[in-house]
């Protein structure tokens, strides 16, 4: 019954159905909804008015967020940048949640910029998959973000700061916020949570320096510091090793903040997906489910496994045998013109 009501509520929350008739499902939601945006606009109205402090680093803090539930590509964002930083010549560090890893609660450092330091069990899955993109920019987990920016500061003399997932934590004060949208569904429904899938009201993304639309399917150009991206869909890496990708019937599986997304990126990548088990983000998959993908893999005639790198953060500590290879596939974001590299340098001269 609680797992028919979890559905219930998943499937309202990302109807495209407006209306909220008397005491439905969507009605009470609806109400809720209200009594949430309400919350929201008081705690930005505290902060407006200093009545509730935020901390200033000294450091350079970019933050990088969503108004939305769900995946817009924040990971990915956050290895765009710190490269582009430190090809820049500037140190930066990553400062984020860690959801679902130990970390999240007592603070912890995943890498120091050299050495892995945590598994994804303490650090979370985003952690670790950051970690072993980049080199020489730390990563740090908790919670708490005034004491890992702190840290960051002083163990790693970091003078960037990116602050992952940040648009709605105003505890601390960025210098450059940039804000992610969907490009198929920027803002759900238009109800906040739990009637839909925002966090804050549309009328709040005035608060952004920037607007990146992510997974655009067709050219743009950017304007009025609103700029266009896209996902480049690439194979990270194949276990123990195909030598050719063609013909394959690929069993997919994730459990990432927009499945769906996935599913259609690799179908453009020429996978024709012969069946697939999609699971809730950062879950921690359990002997059991490796078995049930195991076996459904086998009952629909799939000869590989297809999943993304997120995803095999949280499964290859557990040395899984599989039956058939593992495809495991990556996404980079990138710009259809150089405007946004542009927009930060203007914006990051002040500490050249």
């Amino acid at each position: 019954m609680i797992n028919s009501l979890k559905t219930k509520i998943i499937k309202t929350i990302y109807s495209d159905n407006y209306k909220n008739p008397l005491f439905s499902l969507r009605f009470f939601l609806f109400i809720l909804s209200k009594l949430y945006s309400t919350a929201v606009d008081l705690r930005i109205f505290l902060y407006k008015k200093s009545i509730l402090k935020s901390y200033k680093s000294s450091a350079f803090i970019i933050s990088i967020g969503n108004i939305t539930a769900g995946g817009t590509g924040k990971t990915p964002m956050a290895v765009y940048l710190a490269r582009f930083l430190t090809n820049k010549g500037l140190k930066p560090a990553i400062v984020m949640r860690g959801y679902k890893g130990r970390f999240e609660k007592t603070g912890g450092i995943a890498c120091d910029g050299k050495n892995l330091k945590a598994d994804f069990n303490n650090a979370g899955d985003e952690a670790v998959l950051l970690c072993s993109k980049l080199e020489g920019v730390p990563v740090l987990c908790g919670h708490n973000k005034k004491e890992s920016v702190k840290k960051a500061e002083k163990e790693f003399k970091a003078n960037v700061i990116i602050f992952d997932d940040g648009f709605s934590h105003l505890k601390l004060k960025r210098d450059l916020d940039l804000l992610l949208l969907d490009y198929k569904k920027p803002f759900g429904n238009f109800f906040t949570l739990p009637r839909g899938i925002l966090r804050e009201k549309k009328k709040n993304l005035k608060r952004a320096d920037a607007i990146i639309y992510t997974r655009t399917e067709n050219p743009q150009l950017s304007f009025n510091n609103t700029f266009f991206s896209f996902h480049h869909t690439e194979v990270d890496k194949i276990i123990p090793g195909l030598k050719s990708l063609e013909n394959k019937k690929p069993f997919l599986f994730c459990g990432i903040g927009n499945n769906q997304s996935f599913y259609s990126s690799v179908q453009k990548f020429g996978f024709n997906v012969k069946s697939s088990l999609f699971f809730d983000d950062h879950h921690k998959y359990s002997t059991k489910d490796i078995k049930k993908i195991i076996n459904k893999a086998k009952e629909d005639y799939c000869d590989c496994f297809l999943t993304t790198t997120k995803d095999y953060c949280r499964i290859k500590e557990n040395n899984i045998s599989f039956p058939f290879d593992l495809i495991v596939m990556d996404a980079e974001i990138k710009f259809y013109c150089n405007g946004f590299d542009n927009f930060l340098k203007k914006r990051l001269k002040q500490i050249e």
